[in-house]
C-alpha cells in the first residue's frame, strides 16, 4: 500500500549551530528608530536562505537514522527499514516536504507517522493518489500500480492554447532538420521571438520528461540545444511536441506484480550532422514499466 504525508514548514525545523553565524537586514516595512544601527542575528533556518535546503536535508537524515532507517546508496532521498522477523519492509521517498510511504501493512504506516510527528509537524494525507502533479493509481485486484500526468499535460496544453490541436504520432518532425544557421539573422526576426515563451515551455516539458514521458527526451534535448537564440522554426518544433502530447496524455506507465529482471536497451548514433555530437540513448524497465 502507498500512503503520503506532508511536513509542515520543512525549512523552519532546523536551528543554526554555533559554527553558522548569519546576519540579515531588516525586512521591508519594518522601521524601528534605530534600524540604521542594527542588523538581525539569524538563529533559525528560514525560507529563501541559501543553506536552507542543506540544513533541512541534514535534519531529515538525522530523524530517519534515529528511527532506525537506512539511507539508500542509489538514491539519497530514499530511506528504508527492514523488519526480518515480521518479513516486512517499509520504504520512504522524500521530495523536500512531500513524503511517500510504501509498505505492506497499515500498522507500519501509522507507526511511522506517529513517530515522525515527535520530531516535526506532519499532515496526514492518507492513501497516495497525487504527488508532484503525478497521479498514482493502485489496482489491488490486478496488482498493478500506474502513474499518469494527464492533468499536468492538459494544463500545459490549455496554458499555451493547444487544447484543440490535431494529435501527432511522433514527438518530432523527421523531415525538418534544425541547425544553428536557422537562428534569427535580422533584428526584426529576433524581436519576433522576444514574446514567445520558448524557455518556459522547455522548462515545463522537462518535468514531463523526468516524471514519465521518456519518449520525448530526444525531442526536448533537440529544441533545448537552440534555446540561446531561438527562431520561429524552433518554436514550431516545440509545438509539434505539444501536439504529440495531446494524443498520448491519457496513457500511463504501469508496473505489475510479475517479477522481471532489469531490462535495458541502448542505442548509439555517431551523428556527424552540424551542431551535433555523437548521441546515445537508453531505456531501463523493471516489472514491465520504464524507470529510466
Amino acid at each position: 500500500m502507498l500512503h503520503q504525508l506532508d511536513i509542515k514548514g520543512a525549512y523552519l525545523n532546523e536551528v543554526l549551530n554555533e559554527n553558522k553565524v548569519l546576519y540579515m537586514a531588516h525586512q521591508p516595512g519594518y522601521k524601528p528608530s534605530d534600524m540604521a544601527n542594527h542588523v538581525l542575528h539569524l538563529l533559525k533556518v528560514i525560507y529563501r536562505l541559501k543553506q536552507a535546503t542543506c540544513h533541512w536535508y541534514q535534519k531529515l537524515c538525522a530523524i530517519f537514522i534515529s528511527l532506525g532507517y537506512k539511507q539508500s546508496a542509489m538514491d539519497q532521498a530514499m530511506f528504508y527499514k527492514h523488519l526480518p522477523q515480521a518479513k516486512q519492509l517499509i520504504v520512504m521517498a522524500v521530495h523536500i516536504d512531500n513524503c511517500m510511504i510504501a509498505t505492506s501493512t497499515t500498522h507500519l504506516v501509522e507507526e511511522l507517522k506517529a513517530r515522525l510527528s515527535h520530531y516535526v509537524k506532519v499532515t496526514n494525507l492518507s492513501e497516495l493518489h497525487w504527488m508532484l502533479s503525478i497521479q498514482v493509481r493502485c489496482n489491488c485486484n490486478a496488482h498493478t500500480i500506474s502513474i499518469s500526468q494527464h492533468a499536468y499535460i492538459n494544463s500545459i496544453l490549455c496554458q499555451y492554447h493547444f487544447t484543440d490541436v490535431k494529435p501527432l504520432s511522433t514527438p518530432i518532425d523527421t523531415q525538418v532538420h534544425l541547425t544553428s544557421k536557422q537562428a534569427p539573422s535580422t533584428t526584426a526576426k529576433f524581436v519576433a521571438m522576444c514574446d514567445v515563451p520558448y524557455h518556459k515551455a522547455i522548462s515545463m516539458l522537462n518535468w514531463v520528461v523526468l516524471a514519465m514521458c521518456l519518449d520525448i527526451v530526444f525531442a526536448i534535448a533537440m529544441v533545448a540545444h537552440f534555446s540561446t537564440n531561438p527562431r520561429p522554426i524552433y518554436w514550431e518544433a516545440i509545438k509539434w511536441i505539444f501536439c504529440y502530447l495531446a494524443g498520448m496524455c491519457d496513457l500511463c506507465l504501469s508496473y505489475s506484480e510479475i517479477r522481471h529482471i532489469l531490462k535495458g536497451y541502448t542505442d548509439t548514433d555517431g551523428s556527424m550532422a552540424e551542431d551535433w555530437q555523437a548521441i546515445s540513448g537508453y531505456a531501463f524497465l523493471i516489472d514491465s514499466g520504464a524507470v529510466s
